[in-house]
């Protein structure tokens, strides 16, 4: 896989039990990280199990309850289709290329917008050795695919002021985390007459969406991400989706279905293949031969350990469980 956690991309493996990640370890490329990783990117593996979306939610505030994914993309659909033509759309670049791919083809293409606010995380501290000041993954791949597609890009501090203006009133979002501070965009959030809001964790702006839509994490799914220097990697799947989420590209597919714009994508590698032509850098990428699996190598591999025959970083969970099942004590 790929560590997300900054604009680097260094090369990882998962390390992973059931559908819990318990370790990222750096893998080696020559190209990017060699054989190292830093400390901020090893432990943003936590992310991925705290506050998750795992059902999706239609309804804002007391009136929100959990739907199906049949049910929620059927509310967002109606709520989205007399406003067509009207809506603003932010997009994170801490998504995967498909995952934008898909989400910019369906704002110009079904919601019929120009440009894209972009959303993502504030820019950081970074290091001398691998961290970058941009925490951001794939910025370089939204700039591709906008481009590529026919898109604007505009800063996130135009959105704002398009809502305190009250010029944005439906606001459409694929990704939660927003380069402000969170809470103090909730509150602007709360003006939007409509937002549906594509969201892997909970925060203050997911509670205000009209139509929260659970979406997967990059461990979940297959893609490819763009890291700083424009180097495109292959990301694996390492267990299916958690809860009822589903990634970002499949929830686009089903609301331009519901929408009468129908889209056939089975999968991140058909999003790929019918997009990537029409983005020049993303063209020539063989996605199918640059994520190999697990090489064959001389003697027996084993799961590294600790003491007690348990992953590392399982210890701390207290008794061992399986694919989500607690084990008794002394099993």
């Amino acid at each position: 896989s790929v560590c997300t956690g900054c604009s680097r991309g260094c090369s990882i493996e998962v390390d992973f039990m059931g559908q819990d990640v318990f370790r990222y370890r750096p893998r080696e490329n020559e190209q990017i990280n060699k054989s190292w990783m830093c400390d901020h990117g090893r432990l943003t593996y936590k992310q991925l199990g705290k506050h998750r979306v795992l059902q999706s939610v239609i309804g804002r505030g007391a009136e929100g309850k959990e739907a199906g994914q049949k049910e929620a993309v059927t509310f967002a659909a109606q709520k989205l289709k007399p406003l067509v033509g009207q809506l603003a759309v932010m997009v994170s670049p801490t998504l995967t290329n498909e995952d934008l791919m898909a989400s910019l083809a369906f704002a110009k293409d079904v919601l019929e917008v120009k440009a894209a606010y972009v959303s993502g995380r504030p820019m950081g501290q970074g290091d001398h050795f691998l961290l970058t000041a941009d925490k951001n993954p794939n910025k370089k791949g939204l700039e591709w695919i906008a481009k590529g597609l026919g898109l604007a890009l505009k800063p996130f501090s135009e959105l704002e002021a398009a809502i305190d203006k009250g010029s944005v009133k439906a606001l459409v979002g694929f990704g939660h985390e927003v380069p402000v501070d969170a809470e103090a965009f909730a509150v602007k959030a709360e003006k939007l007459e409509l937002f549906v809001l594509a969201a892997t964790n909970e925060s203050k702006l997911t509670a205000k969406a009209h139509a929260l839509l659970a979406a997967s994490s990059h461990v979940e799914d297959e893609g490819t991400y763009t890291q700083e220097a424009g180097i495109t990697q292959r990301v694996r799947r390492a267990f299916p989706p958690k809860g009822d989420s589903a990634p970002v590209w499949r929830w686009t597919a089903q609301l331009a279905t519901e929408l009468g714009k129908e889209t056939k994508p089975a999968s991140s590698r058909d999003v790929f293949k019918m997009l990537a032509p029409s983005v020049p850098e993303l063209a020539s990428y063989e996605w199918d031969k640059l994520a190999p699996m697990n090489q064959a190598k001389p003697g027996i591999g084993t799961l590294a350990a600790a003491a007690d025959g348990r992953p590392m970083g399982w210890r701390e969970q207290g008794a061992p469980n399986i694919r989500g099942l607690s084990l008794p004590k002394g099993t």
